[in-house]
């Protein structure tokens, strides 16, 4: 078992080289295993076991000779199910008119050549021959790719907080100029976003925690003698 982003760094377990960290979906937190995890075109046996056993990364499967179970098999790029009959990069896809790989669209290079891409620029492109792209779409993107995620919005002053403890689409982090705080000998716990200084600022943490100004560890906030509530 490992973990090292759902925890404090202090309790993570972290792979041996070579090693990835695989979580399990839809689990926020839960800890994952240590696996080899390879890329496109590498060797790939997942009958073997766990201590021996090679992944394809996601978007891969690992595609066995037939009436072989138990072989090694190869990591492939696998078509979104609906769109078998489409086209791989690389292939051409003006004669389909739509790629098997999700997130990708089937630009036109000209009016004898177009292939599958996530994005696609008009113009020459590096590496290729003297003749520009259109980048004209022939048919629909290829669904399955998650969107891009929007940036949550920062926690204010007094606000609860975690940026280390949780997975990173979980976290939540402070507003400028303000610090996450966390509770002592809690691992894992939330903090509480505080505006925090050094040596010989104004600090007043009588006032609401919205407003409330805290002095760095090793600092006291020293209030003049008979003025409760003054910074």
């Amino acid at each position: 078992a490992c973990n090292d982003v759902a925890i404090l760094p202090a309790f993570r377990t972290y792979c041996a080289e070579g090693l990835t960290c695989d979580y399990p979906e839809n689990t926020p937190g839960a800890s994952g295993m240590c696996k080899k995890i390879v890329g496109y075109g590498y060797k790939c046996n997942t009958a073997l076991p766990p201590a021996e056993a090679v992944y394809c990364s996601t978007g891969l499967q690992c595609e066995i000779p037939e009436n072989m179970p138990g072989a090694s098999g190869i990591c492939k790029q696998t078509a979104v199910p609906g769109y078998e009959h489409c086209s791989m990069p690389g292939e051409g896809c003006m004669s389909t008119m739509c790629c098997k790989l999700p997130g990708m669209t089937c630009f036109e290079k000209n009016a004898h050549w177009g292939d599958c891409m996530e994005t696609c620029v008009p113009g020459l492109h590096e590496g290729e021959d003297d003749k520009p792209w259109t980048c004209k779409e022939r048919g629909e993107r290829t669904p399955g790719k998650e969107p891009i995620e929007e940036e949550k919005p920062l926690a204010a002053s007094g606000e609860a907080c975690n940026d280390v403890a949780l997975l990173a689409a979980f976290r939540t982090y402070c507003a400028e100029g303000l610090t996450c705080d966390y509770p002592e000998n809690t691992p894992g716990a939330s903090g509480m976003c505080k505006k925090i200084v050094g040596y010989g600022y104004k600090c007043n943490t009588a006032l609401p925690p919205a407003e409330a100004v805290y002095c760095s560890t090793g600092l006291q906030c020293e209030i003049p003698e008979n003025m409760p509530g003054a910074s």
